[in-house]
């Protein structure tokens, strides 16, 4: 569902169902189950996708990175994960500890480079501190890792740095396939579909918030 700040109202994505006859009956699950969604809940509470999810912490101190490991490697043992990089260079990993009954904790953000290319971290050591952290829960073999495209991108990238890898590995990707090989397997579609998440890919961010300035209206 859609939640635009002009409207302030919840827009479920839907096909004109000419257009499911014309070639796209594989979409047709996706349309019973938005239209099910909307008769189980007309008025759901919104969700603003630039708010930070509960539990989020884009920008944590090197202590609370050790926190987060701890709490990963010693209690729930699994972890969800996502990586953004601009080219070769490593900008940042995501990570979101998952409890035993796969709700989701808190999350952190391991940063490594600014807007600019410039090192997140101002010490050489203390990016060497993340950098440990991370391969420790990564190399963890107790510990579950969840990603979606994960195998075909993020492992071979961080891999291909110097990450190793080990335990288990669920790509969310792949299940889908596996289970609903007619559906598009991009997260965005899916995290719509199966959670109810509003669309982001197609926000713009906010301008302040890159570091520029916001336009004149």
């Amino acid at each position: 569902m859609i939640l635009t700040e002009q409207m302030m109202r919840f827009v479920t994505p839907l096909l004109h169902p000419s257009s499911v006859l014309r070639g796209n009956h594989h979409l047709e699950p996706a349309q019973i189950a938005y239209l099910k969604r909307v008769v189980r809940d007309p008025n759901p509470t919104l969700v603003n996708p630039r708010d930070l999810p509960p539990g989020c912490n884009p920008d944590p101190t090197l202590d609370q990175l050790n926190h987060f490991s701890t709490m990963v490697r010693g209690f729930s043992r699994c972890v969800s994960f996502d990586i953004e990089n601009a080219g070769p260079h490593l900008v940042c990993v995501g990570m979101v500890r998952v409890h035993q009954d796969l709700t989701p904790a808190d999350g952190v953000c391991f940063r490594f480079r600014r807007c600019g290319g410039e090192p997140w971290w101002p010490k050489f050591e203390d990016h060497v501190r993340v950098v440990h952290i991370l391969d420790g829960i990564l190399g963890d073999p107790t510990v579950t890792k969840v990603g979606h495209f994960c195998v075909m991108h993020d492992i071979p990238f961080l891999t291909n740095l110097g990450f190793e890898f080990a335990g288990k590995i669920i790509d969310t990707s792949v299940l889908l396939h596996s289970t609903h090989s007619e559906l598009p397997k991009g997260l965005a579609f899916n995290a719509t579909l199966f959670c109810g998440a509003p669309r982001w890919k197609d926000i713009k961010d906010d301008p302040k918030e890159a570091g520029g300035e916001a336009e004149e209206e």
